[in-house]
């Protein structure tokens, strides 16, 4: 069903097996019909490589226009695949995480052997940070500061770093401002057009709960005048069993 609406998507760690699928749905998309737009959506926390680079190369080999959109998290080569869309279609969902790094890995064995993966590594690390150079317009020293460590961003960093170009707000693209914690929804046309068709219906919640209130109240008075009217019948009760007696010289009840 997805492949009919040229989606796919890639929510899981990239490794041989996701990317010959990811792969060659891509060919199959653009094989059969390069004018229309494919739509890869991404949630992966990465993976080798070397892996996410033949995804890469899948993608620049369409010629279609591949569409990213990142959802969840993006980290590592998932970022990288987030950047590699086409230009002015890629995409962040507001709740989104984008983290980007230097590649990582393990060495062991024999020195020669250690070395030859050591000069590997650094040439990966030179050849995606020319590539986000690139997409990204930022210088390359910068872009090798900015992946010593893992760097987290939110979808409205990731926008402003150049990792993407439009923040999604509610299924649909625009541009929309980060919400803080006490400040009002950002009034953007989806935020219009839910408030002009749900007016209604918080009018018809405060109702319910004005009426419930005055229920309640109503029922707290009912309890209240039972209450009175119980110790009153009480002290009445009391008065004609126990009779008052007072002393007119001393003043002391007896």
């Amino acid at each position: 069903m997805l492949l009919r609406q040229r989606i796919i998507f890639l929510g899981s760690q990239i490794d041989d097996v996701t990317a010959d699928f990811v792969i060659s749905q891509l060919l199959l998309l653009d094989s059969e019909d390069h004018k229309k737009d494919i739509r890869l959506f991404i949630n992966s926390p990465g993976g080798p490589v070397t892996v996410g680079i033949g995804i890469y190369d899948a993608m620049k080999l369409c010629k279609a226009d591949v569409s990213t959109i990142c959802m969840g998290l993006a980290a590592s080569m998932g970022a990288f695949l987030i950047v590699s869309g086409s230009k002015g279609k890629r995409f962040c969902m507001p709740n989104a995480r984008v983290m980007i790094h230097q590649p990582f890995g393990i060495s062991g064995g024999k020195a020669m052997e250690m070395s030859i993966r050591i000069r590997e590594m650094a040439y990966h690390k030179v050849k995606l940070n020319k590539i986000l150079s690139r997409v990204t317009g930022k210088p390359k020293h910068q872009i090798e500061l900015d992946t010593d460590r893992d760097n987290f961003m939110n979808a409205w960093e990731a926008k402003e770093y150049g990792l993407v170009d439009e923040v999604i707000d509610d299924g649909k693209p625009g541009f929309v401002a980060p919400i803080a914690d006490d400040a009002p929804p950002p009034k953007t046309r989806v935020w219009d057009l839910w408030k002009s068709r749900a007016v209604k219906k918080p009018r018809k919640i405060y109702r319910q709960k004005k009426n419930f209130c005055k229920m309640v109240m109503s029922l707290v008075e009912v309890a209240k005048t039972e209450e009175l009217y119980r110790k009153k019948n009480h002290q009445r009760l009391n008065e004609r069993m126990f009779p008052i007696i007072s002393c007119k010289h001393c003043n002391i009840l007896a």
